[in-house]
């Protein structure tokens, strides 16, 4: 990941992406004027070669290098969390057809693209060598010019 170190408060972008049928949109998206994040994320060694398990987002730059990266709820999963009558917590999958997915993520100059990563099954391989991802992104979706929207919120 970039040795760029982010500076919080900084301006951020709120996304609102929907998956529907393997596709990923940003459907809206607000500009938040200053916001401080959960310190960028870095991925556990993976050194006994087994993968890691998970679900992430990284902003990348124009070169694909990750400038920012955070846990997320597993976008794939479509479950609900209850607690059940002896008070244990359980999921169960719900077939909802569209999944809304809200994310905020550093609004940069240097950011070109929001990438998921996400494993249910199948760990995500972690180059040993180099701590490079060894797998494809479930998407990646280009990061245009500013939103018009403003988001004063948190999240």
């Amino acid at each position: 990941m970039h040795d760029q170190s982010i500076e919080f408060p900084c301006p951020a972008r709120r996304l609102l992406i929907e998956i529907r049928d393997g596709r990923w949109e940003i459907v809206r998206e607000a500009s938040i004027p200053a916001k401080t994040l959960p310190a960028s994320l870095q991925l556990p060694a993976d050194e006994a070669g087994k993968g890691i398990v998970g679900a992430w987002c990284e902003v990348v730059d124009a070169n694909g290098k990750a400038i920012y990266r955070r846990a997320i709820a597993n976008p794939l999963r479509a479950v609900t969390e209850f607690v059940d009558e002896d008070l244990k917590l359980r999921n169960i999958r719900v077939d909802r057809g569209v999944n809304l997915l809200n994310v905020v993520v550093p609004d940069l100059p240097a950011v070109r693209a929001v990438r998921f990563f996400a494993s249910d099954d199948e760990p995500i391989r972690i180059d040993q060598q180099t701590g490079e991802i060894d797998a494809k992104p479930v998407a990646e979706l280009p990061i245009g010019s500013k939103p018009e929207g403003n988001d004063h919120g948190g999240g």
